[in-house]
């Protein structure tokens, strides 16, 4: 069976983990303290990450993008499915699309899921902690190694989903809410990048390239301009819909080599980073 001819993956909008760890970033701009206690409280309240829900600005960030949905691609679609984190089930009612049937579907979930507050906040301040126990590098635990590995199970699991949209029956249009993880190894699947592709993506970290808070990204068997249908995915457009000029918004071809592996991510212990 072919793929269906319009598939459409939405990132979920801003949530607690992603407005935490940007108070985090070195360059953050200033947030406000109020919203930062609110969120940790949210964390320690719900101690697993998939609980953590969406903030305000997530919240507006997808009922915008519902809205550009809505205008811009359709208002209805044959099958909904969406990973089954409180962040992106919020995120799928927030589009606001008529008569949906969301599914909840646990391969499209994040990367590292089973991370509960007390791993991940270690996690977030590990090198800064073995600094301060005077622990040498050499010695040091390999953060990448345990990063790589969630990444290529993740790709994995992106992978299978792609291959299983083959078995899709009477399903010409699918729309998902996931995460930008996932979204990566999505792009890696259809797109057939190769480990130095990947590498060139997540190093040059070109803004109109990025999986932002509330992108959408649609792939179509057909031709936007000749109308003309391909067996495989063969143009793709990336829209941040909040924020028109964090994304490149046009149409444009997909090499679709398909066939790489994820395990060349590994990439000789090297930390590759996602969104």
């Amino acid at each position: 069976m072919p793929y269906p001819e319009q598939l459409i993956i939405v990132r979920h909008g801003k949530s607690v983990e992603n407005f935490i760890k940007r108070a985090r970033a070195p360059t953050s701009v200033p947030i406000s303290r109020s919203a930062l206690v609110e969120c940790l409280r949210e964390v320690f309240q719900n101690p697993h990450r998939e609980l953590w829900p969406l903030v305000e600005e997530g919240r507006r960030q997808m009922r915008i993008a519902g809205q550009w949905i809505r205008c811009s691609i359709d208002t209805r679609f044959d099958a909904y499915q969406r990973s089954p984190f409180v962040r992106t089930v919020e995120s799928s009612e927030l589009l606001g699309l008529p008569n949906a049937h969301w599914i909840d579907e646990c391969d499209l979930r994040e990367k590292g899921s089973e991370q509960s507050i007390t791993s991940y906040l270690t996690d977030l301040s590990i090198e800064r902690m073995m600094d301060k126990l005077g622990i040498p590098k050499e010695e040091r635990i390999d953060e990448s190694k345990i990063y790589t590995k969630q990444v290529i199970e993740v790709h994995a699991r992106a992978r299978r989903v792609y291959q299983k949209l083959r078995d899709l029956q009477g399903v010409n249009s699918l729309i998902m809410v996931s995460h930008g993880g996932f979204m990566v190894g999505l792009r890696v699947a259809i797109e057939g990048w190769s480990r130095a592709d990947y590498i060139r993506n997540d190093t040059q970290r070109d803004p109109l390239d990025w999986v932002h808070n509330g992108l959408v990204l649609e792939y179509s068997r057909k031709d936007p301009y000749t109308d003309e249908l391909t067996e495989g995915y063969s143009w793709m457009r990336m829209v941040c819909p909040w924020n028109t000029s964090l994304s490149s918004n046009v149409w444009r071809p997909v090499a679709n080599q398909e066939g790489s592996n994820c395990d060349e991510y590994q990439c000789e212990g090297k930390l590759l980073r996602s969104y």
